[in-house]
């Protein structure tokens, strides 16, 4: 066929899709909400959606015991007597057990099953993970089977990508952006569960119980939306995707209408158009498999931020916080097993405070100067944190001012961090991909978060022991880059629906799609 023709059937292809689907480029989803005459907390299906969202943020809530465990636990006497004191690359092991597990789940699997199976199935095979892995790591003998338990935990990472997703893909429209920030802040929920429990083990349990106990309650959660699991809504969009548009339709009406067809036919009839204009976009383009990342500026831009922001997560100097608390206070003189539990239940609440501020705030202050503001704030306590690090070594601890500046840093580091890099990269993921490569692009973002959450785990305990305080340079370094990448290359999204996105930030239409597309025969053929 000649490049002519295929150019007329083309042409000819797009208009068809256009008549079919009757795209207006004028309208927004603001027209068609629905003006209710009461609080959303007094509708009955929109407090019960919000309910089932909670429950599906259980799966953020593990990640953040788990950070905080590992942490409670090193402050624990019994735990080093029974594991010999590991230190260094053997310590290292340990935390990087949840990591493996985390990539062996998103390179093999995750994405694959919540496109194939849609956002539910995965959040299921995760909770029954987490209960192997926490029984499997309480009731630990040796060394080896504490690996082999943290190794099962992070393959319940799989529950991660479906349930922010799910999360984005059902959330009432006007809810959804601070819900999905609302979805990271749970990290911090975790954290403050696993350090109140690892302290109330050091006061009022000996031996090995206060750290087998610990672990063991790891699982609890995971129990619990084991529990509701039945009940959960499916994504209405992955519905929709499978050629269930009626039941997409019906929950649509139950959920963002209250089970009301004639208030909620206006809504729900453009949300359903927007979900099938882009899917059936999407399908045209063939962005169904990774591969589709590279074929085209815009989607290659994508996978850049999702690769990015995952990067950012785990590269900032966080993790030495996360799962090395420990040492840091031990080199800069705090040794004490109590307070150093205390700190750390002191961050926890801290964090999970100050993150919910920033949820808030993601309703209110557009995306880049959110991510800008955070990596210039930790840039700075960073750098007055290694400095004051360095004077508090070299004058042998002998002025507690400098180890409470640095606490302060700490802290101040912790506020700059979770005021983006905690509340966006769920949300600002789904805003940036589209259906079928938004599983993908999230595990995407997750894979790169990981595969330099292992590098930390070898890494920063050995050069912690090997060069102390001096490592701290190297973030302050990694941090200026950030700050430069993230402002030439982030673009915003603040005040679209998922669908708008593409249309109006990516300068996407259907003829650019269809264009873009290898066969024009087959462009016609979905559509018809």
């Amino acid at each position: 066929m000649s490049e002519k023709s295929l150019n007329n059937i083309d042409v000819a292809a797009t208009n068809d899709f256009e008549e079919k689907f009757s795209i207006s480029k004028r309208e927004t989803i603001e027209e068609h909400l629905i003006k209710w005459d009461r609080p959303w907390y007094k509708v009955k299906n929109l407090v019960l959606l919000n309910f089932w969202l909670v429950i599906i943020t259980l799966t953020s809530v593990e990640d953040g015991f788990d950070g905080s465990l590992l942490n409670g636990l090193q402050s624990l006497e019994s735990w080093q007597e029974y594991f010999h004191k590991p230190t260094g690359a053997k310590l290292g092991v340990l935390s990087c057990g949840f990591s493996i597990g985390n990539l062996i789940v998103l390179i093999a699997i995750s994405s694959w099953i919540s496109d194939r199976y849609g956002r539910k199935v995965p959040i299921l095979l995760g909770q029954l993970l987490s209960i192997v892995g926490a029984v499997i790591q309480g009731s630990s003998k040796n060394y080896g089977q504490f690996f082999v338990g943290r190794l099962i935990i992070g393959l319940s990472y799989i529950g991660h990508i479906g349930g922010p997703l799910l999360i984005a893909e059902i959330a009432y429209p006007t809810h959804r952006s601070i819900i999905t920030a609302l979805y990271s802040t749970t990290f911090y929920t975790g954290a403050i569960i696993a350090s109140s429990i690892t302290y109330g083990t050091l006061l009022h349990v000996t031996g090995d119980s206060a750290w087998r106990i610990p672990s063991y309650l790891q699982a609890a959660l995971a129990v619990i939306t084991i529990g509701f699991y039945p009940w959960l809504p499916e994504s209405p969009r992955y519905l929709v995707n499978i050629g269930k548009s009626d039941e997409a339709r019906r929950l649509l009406i139950k959920y963002h209408a209250n089970d009301d067809e004639v208030l909620g036919k206006d809504l729900v009839d453009f949300e359903l158009k927007e979900i099938e204009t882009a899917i059936a976009y999407e399908k045209i383009s063939k962005n169904t498999s990774f591969s589709a990342f590279f074929k085209t500026k815009n989607n290659f831009h994508r996978l850049f931020i999702s690769v990015y922001t995952g990067i950012v997560m785990n590269f900032s100097g966080n993790a030495l916080i996360s799962y090395y608390l420990t040492l840091v206070l031990n080199s800069i003189g705090i040794t004490d097993t109590k307070k150093q539990l205390q700190i750390n239940l002191a961050l926890s609440c801290f964090n999970w405070a100050n993150s919910l501020f920033s949820a808030y705030l993601t309703d209110k202050i557009r995306r880049r100067p959110m991510f800008l503001i955070s990596i210039s704030a930790m840039l700075i306590s960073y750098t007055i944190w290694t400095i004051l690090s360095a004077v508090d070594i070299k004058t042998g601890y002998q002025h507690q001012s400098l180890s409470n500046g640095v606490l302060a840093m700490i802290f101040l580091f912790n506020f700059g961090y979770n005021f983006a890099f905690n509340v966006l990269p769920a949300l600002y993921a789904s805003e940036t991909l589209p259906y079928h490569l938004r599983g993908q692009g999230y595990s995407a973002q997750n894979f790169s978060c990981m595969a330099v959450g292992i590098f930390n785990s070898f890494v920063n305990p050995i050069a912690m022991d090997a060069i102390g305080w001096r490592y701290y340079i190297v973030y302050c370094c990694v941090l200026a880059v950030h700050l430069v990448v993230v402002y030439f290359t982030f673009v915003e999204t603040f005040g679209y629906t998922l669908e708008e996105v593409s249309e109006l930030v990516f300068k996407e239409d259907a003829t650019e799609v269809v264009l873009n597309h290898e066969s024009a025969d087959l462009s016609k053929d979905l559509i018809e």
